[in-house]
């Protein structure tokens, strides 16, 4: 059988998306598709 790789994974997803909401980028509402946008664009 082959060994297949998975999808690539973000071991430090947690810290950076914390890091995000304790910035002054988000208010009280967190909209999941700006907040993925702008960490694509940070850290790509």
């Amino acid at each position: 059988m082959r060994s297949r790789s998975g999808p690539f994974v973000d071991l430090r997803l947690k810290q950076r998306v914390k890091q995000y909401l304790a910035s002054s980028k988000c208010g009280h509402y967190v909209d999941i598709g700006i907040l993925a946008s702008d960490l694509q664009k940070t850290y790509r």
